[in-house]
């Protein structure tokens, strides 16, 4: 894994902010993205450049963020965990869907012996389980991991989640009706 530093990953978020990043372009993937949804080109940007060994994606839905993760970096290790296992999913070689409870599953995440070099919180936006998932899964962290968390001004307890959460803390300039966080792992 690559550390970067943050005015890297913020020049990363200003990239993704560009209409049509290249040598990947979202719409490679999504033809009916709409060009706001930035985030998606900062997440393979961000892949690409950091080149982790594993990443954890918690809440996959329709699986956009999981797929640009698993096109960013094609060696990386990538598992997404969410409670449904009704998601169709291009076929990614790299891509591992693991069905169950993002925090029940930190011990499994554990178990494989690997830190996290990245990590991705998008699962049910509450207070409980925002604080629940940061505590489960920050000591499964590689020091200069990455923590990303979607939808930090969502609702009033995503905002008092972001305000709980440690510092230093960046909220990046993405994903702007609904803001996007991260959190990089000190040693």
């Amino acid at each position: 894994m690559n550390i970067l530093s943050l005015p890297e990953i913020f020049a990363l978020a200003d990239q993704a902010r560009v209409a049509d990043t290249r040598p990947f372009s979202i719409r490679d993937l999504y033809p009916d993205i709409a060009p706001g949804d930035e985030y998606y080109k900062f997440i393979y940007l961000l892949t690409h450049a950091l080149q982790p060994s594993l990443i954890v994606e918690l809440g996959v839905a329709g699986g956009k963020s999981l797929m640009h993760f698993a096109a960013g970096y094609p060696s990386a290790r990538v598992i997404g965990i969410d409670p449904q296992d009704t998601y169709p999913l291009p076929s990614f070689p790299n891509i591992e869907m693991w069905q169950g409870f993002s925090v029940d599953m930190a011990d499994r995440v554990a178990a494989l012996g690997i830190p996290i070099d990245l990590l991705f919180i998008d699962t049910d936006h509450t207070l409980r389980g925002t604080i629940g998932e940061y505590l489960a899964y920050s000591p499964l962290m590689r020091t200069g991991g990455i923590m990303l968390f979607d939808d930090i001004h969502l609702s009033t307890q995503m905002d008092e989640a972001w305000t709980w959460l440690p510092k230093p803390k960046y909220e990046l300039p993405l994903h702007s009706h609904c803001g996007f966080g991260m959190i990089v792992k000190d040693p």
